[in-house]
């Protein structure tokens, strides 16, 4: 992925040649910030759209909580706008002591459950690391892979995480991403971020 520069000797001039191939180097293996929402009032939903083509893979991170009369509320993750059935998932759950896993197919959208939402402790957000490797490729369908944390309350069985999975039956660049929630808005606080690898 690097392109070694050339050595050097005592008395070498830096090029700009060189000076442009370190710089191209270093941005290949940095994570980059390429745009943020911090909700100062509550949201339906989130939006990342024109997403440029020219980075190898996105991470998105979410801090969020819901305001839905409840102790959690579960998210949707959708590419494209497309809420039709092509999105496949598969997720393992651990709460307290107990693991569960589960399968969805043909779903509307990627399904990650369990952010705190209004019932539950002043403070309490949970939190999602989503990755999409290779989200600009129109040669495959993409998979994209997530881990969130939740916390309700200070029961043991509202304290987990979970590990997710989500085929997208879809060919198309991905040029948007889009949280939803199950039920109510997203809360002031909630903070979104959208970074690119690569390029």
């Amino acid at each position: 992925m690097f392109t070694p520069l050339p050595a050097k000797i005592d008395g070498d001039g830096f090029t700009e040649a060189l000076w442009d191939q370190l710089v191209e180097n270093h941005n290949r293996g940095v994570m980059r910030p390429l745009a943020t929402t911090l909700l100062a009032s509550s949201a339906a939903s989130i939006t990342f759209s024109g997403i440029a083509g020219s980075w190898l893979h996105l991470c998105l991170m979410l801090t969020a909580r819901g305001t839905n009369a409840s102790g959690f509320v579960n998210l949707t993750v959708r590419f494209n706008g497309d809420a039709g059935a092509n999105y496949d998932t598969q997720h393992v759950s651990a709460a307290g002591t107990t693991s569960t896993a589960a399968e969805a197919l043909a779903a509307s959208g990627f399904l990650m459950a369990g952010f705190p939402a209004a019932s539950a402790p002043a403070g309490r957000f949970g939190s999602l690391e989503l990755w999409v490797p290779g989200y600009a490729s129109t040669d495959r369908e993409k998979v994209a892979v997530a881990t969130n944390g939740r916390f309700y309350d200070d029961t043991t069985t509202n304290f987990a995480t979970q590990q997710g999975g989500c085929w997208w039956r879809s060919t198309a660049a991905i040029t948007e991403v889009a949280f939803s929630l199950s039920a109510g808005s997203f809360a002031a606080g909630t903070r979104a971020t959208l970074y690119a690898l690569g390029g």
